[in-house]
């Protein structure tokens, strides 16, 4: 019994009543390859990595962004939150690797990808849009993040998947991650946070990782 309390577990409702499934931190997935970009800031420590539910993978995602703060400090990207769905559509939560303090979720609505004619597609790369060390001035890492999506088997092209603007403030991008192999997508992943610094420079989140699964 005490196993069973070792899981944290909770449910998460589905869009439009569709059904739902159970989604815990830390479950067993079956990763097949692991996506990073070299742009990633150097400060802050790695989260937990958190997974979507067994049999679901990434389909949408939302950012936690703090907007320009004129003379004040800023920080840019504060967290990320990815959308679960199995390959037959039914919704299965959101994954939720560690936050900043600062900043709004971005989109009214996530951004998904594209499902036609009952073929979904999940998300299988992605890229950061980084503003590089400031030295002594106010640095925010990293500013936005996008994806590529294409369907699980791998029978169409990949093409991008962006809130809007489809930018950040301050930086560039930087190169795409690798793609998931046919028959994987992204399934889960950690992110790279930096802590409050007081009085000191804050960047907040600084880089992440994504995990393909099969």
């Amino acid at each position: 019994m005490a196993a069973v309390f070792n899981l944290i577990v909770f449910i998460s409702c589905a869009v439009n009543a569709v059904g739902f499934l159970l989604v815990h931190e830390n479950i067993q997935r079956n990763v097949t390859k692991i996506l990073t970009v070299p742009n990633g800031g150097p400060w802050g420590t790695w989260t937990t990595k958190e997974f979507c539910a067994a049999g679901s993978y990434a389909i949408g995602y939302n950012m936690k962004i703090e907007k320009p703060q004129g003379a004040g400090d800023d920080t840019g990207l504060n967290a990320l939150v990815l959308r679960c769905a199995t390959k037959e559509g039914l919704f299965a939560g959101t994954v939720h690797s560690g936050e900043g303090p600062w900043g709004d979720w971005v989109a009214q609505d996530p951004k998904y990808c594209d499902s036609n004619q009952g073929l979904h597609h999940f998300m299988t790369g992605f890229s950061m849009y980084v503003e590089q060390d400031q030295g002594s001035g106010d640095d925010t890492i990293v500013d936005f993040v996008k994806f590529k999506c294409r369907d699980f088997e791998a029978a169409t092209p990949e093409y991008d998947l962006a809130i809007a603007p489809g930018h950040g403030t301050w930086g560039s991008w930087g190169p795409s991650s690798a793609s998931c192999g046919p028959n994987s997508a992204i399934c889960g992943f950690m992110s790279k946070i930096e802590k409050p610094q007081g009085g000191a420079d804050d960047t907040a989140l600084n880089d992440l990782t994504m995990y393909c699964c099969t």
